[in-house]
């Protein structure tokens, strides 16, 4: 999980949406709502592959940033705007 940027009500019912369509299936990790399944080097990559086709195929999320309160469309788009905008901001930092 990334730290700091999933807090908030809505980033974290954004995300909860998101992990309850991702089953995991003995070893592997698959989609609720179609055939594909997560595919990586790692089962880390296999997670995010999924939550990502997840994201972008079968649900209609937003992340908003607690630091200017802007709205993006995918968990990955709210790390590069924080990346960019508020790298610098030390008060909301966030890790992996």
């Amino acid at each position: 999980m990334f730290l700091g940027v999933m807090i908030g009500r809505q980033n974290e019912e954004s995300d909860r949406m998101v992990r309850s369509k991702m089953i995991k299936y003995e070893t592997t990790w698959h989609c609720s709502d179609c055939p594909f399944v997560g595919e990586g080097k790692t089962k880390s990559d296999a997670i995010d592959n999924l939550y990502k086709h997840v994201e972008n195929t079968h649900v209609d999320v937003s992340f908003n940033c607690l630091i200017c309160f802007k709205t993006c469309k995918t968990r990955r788009s709210l790390l590069v705007h924080r990346s960019r905008n508020h790298k610098h901001d030390g008060s909301r930092t966030f890790s992996f």
